[in-house]
């Protein structure tokens, strides 16, 4: 599964394909369809790529939303993410720390 970066504003990246709706952060659940659905956020946090083997990684991320209101906390405005096999290694390879999403 190939991990594509977008990236809205001025300069080079890919633009937010029409079909994806965003999502606030805090509205996000383990139960939730994300189906068609993007977050606009920056990596705050992205772990090492651990190698277990041929084709097996794992990887942790931390995204926070940009536009999250003043009074949230950050612990409802970002995500923790862990990324498994190719998708860790694509990702690890896509996406630099600090950069917005």
């Amino acid at each position: 599964m190939p991990v594509l970066v977008v990236k809205d504003g001025p300069g080079p990246g890919t633009q937010v394909p029409s079909q994806l709706q965003r999502i606030p952060i805090p509205l996000l659940s383990p139960t939730s369809d994300c189906t068609g659905k993007t977050v606009k956020g920056r990596v705050v946090h992205k772990g090492p790529l651990v190698s277990m083997g041929e084709d097996n990684y794992v990887l942790k991320t931390v995204i926070q939303e940009v536009d999250s209101q003043q009074n949230m906390s950050l612990e409802h405005s970002s995500i923790n993410i862990i990324l498994f096999g190719v998708l860790a290694k694509d990702y690890s390879e896509s996406v630099s720390q600090g950069v917005g999403l």
